[in-house]
């Protein structure tokens, strides 16, 4: 027989513990879940990278994959994946798709043509942000790229060959920062 002092403490603990804050990784003083949700599949925190021009803080980007990768033929096979950029200043729309335009450009050249109406269509979904905004783009097998803006959807674009396009933008040949890659990557 459980006394009702026992069962009082029992259901304090479990009530801590539901209230505990999951896992979570700082990088200069922003705050990443180790683990999310992408299309209903579990993805786990496989790196974060710090986007700085001229010893600037622009962002911090998480990258969560389904599964642990290291390498970037690895990010662009395996599942759903999602990168939210934590932006530490403000930026105008046309900072964020002049430079993702640029991405594609130096990463994806050989699609840049037949991508382009894709990507025109992608830089409607941006507008000017804050610091202290967040922007997720989460590939969503199924269902396309898909643009958040602080947790509401902005958009969503078809085609792997474009979230591969998009995420070659950090993890390409030519990525907007190494060190930036590197730590996307878990290094």
């Amino acid at each position: 027989m459980i006394h009702s002092r026992s069962l009082s403490a029992v259901l304090l603990s479990l009530s801590l513990l539901a209230a505990a804050p999951a896992s979570a990784r700082e990088h200069v003083g922003v705050t990443l879940s180790d683990t999310a949700t992408v299309a209903d599949k579990a993805v786990q925190l496989n790196g974060v990278g710090l986007r700085s021009v001229l010893f600037i803080k622009v962002y911090v980007l998480g990258f969560w994959t389904e599964s642990k990768v290291t390498t970037t033929a690895a990010a662009l096979a395996g599942g759903a994946w999602k990168v939210q950029l934590h932006l530490l200043r403000g930026l105008e729309p046309e900072k964020i798709t002049d430079g993702i335009q640029t991405g594609f450009e130096r990463n994806s050249a050989a699609q840049v043509g037949a991508l382009q109406a894709r990507l025109d269509t992608f830089k409607t979904f941006f507008a000017a942000v804050n610091k202290g905004d967040v922007i997720e783009l989460a590939w969503e097998p199924g269902r396309g790229t898909v643009t958040r803006l602080n947790g509401k959807e902005r958009g969503v674009i078809d085609g792997k060959d474009f979230a591969d396009a998009l995420l070659k933008v950090w993890l390409g040949d030519d990525p907007v920062q190494e060190d930036m890659k590197a730590g996307m990557l878990g290094g």
